[in-house]
């Protein structure tokens, strides 16, 4: 049975007079959730973590998250399955950021990344340093975007209009 293993925040390391910046990671392999943990917690979030797609949905209905990082590399269905579902339902939302970590070499699963807009998505991660400077700016990012417009909750029908075609011409589909 997966568990979620929330990080108390009286032992975060953000200023009490901040408001609370909460990262979800997903990931099915233990070892690869405690890696995007740790990069998440040295940038300064509140820590959320889960094993699978079902309890970060609870999570994310629940939880006031600015940062969601789901790894697909471990998922056996992929981006057709719960995580796949999951990470649809996340893309609509305007006030988080979502980051996508993926297995590399995979171009559709790019291309229904992109189309649905996610802030990152990282092909082949190796988590490190590079990762913990992510989440950093990721950090800074929700900042500004909580303190600029608080009533952000549904995202517009054109993920990443700037670069996409709208919703009309085209839906975001799961590749094959």
């Amino acid at each position: 049975m997966a568990h979620s293993k929330t990080h108390h925040p009286a032992y975060s390391t953000q200023p009490p007079s901040e408001p609370p910046t909460v990262c979800l990671v997903v990931a099915g392999d233990e070892g690869r959730r405690q890696r995007l943990a740790a990069a998440a917690t040295k940038a300064g979030w509140q820590l959320v973590t889960c094993a699978r797609a079902p309890e970060a949905s609870a999570i994310a209905e629940r939880t006031r998250l600015q940062l969601v990082i789901l790894d697909l590399q471990r998922e056996d269905d992929g981006h057709a399955g719960a995580l796949g579902t999951l990470t649809e339902s996340l893309a609509h939302r305007r006030d988080l950021l979502l980051v996508l970590c993926s297995a590399s070499g995979n171009d559709a699963e790019e291309i229904w990344a992109r189309q649905l807009g996610v802030w990152l998505y990282l092909p082949g991660l190796d988590v490190d340093e590079d990762l913990a400077a992510l989440c950093g700016e990721a950090r800074r990012l929700a900042k500004r975007v909580s303190s600029s417009a608080p009533s952000r909750q549904a995202r517009s029908p054109e993920p990443n209009a700037c670069c996409l075609p709208t919703a009309t011409d085209r839906s975001p589909t799961r590749p094959p």
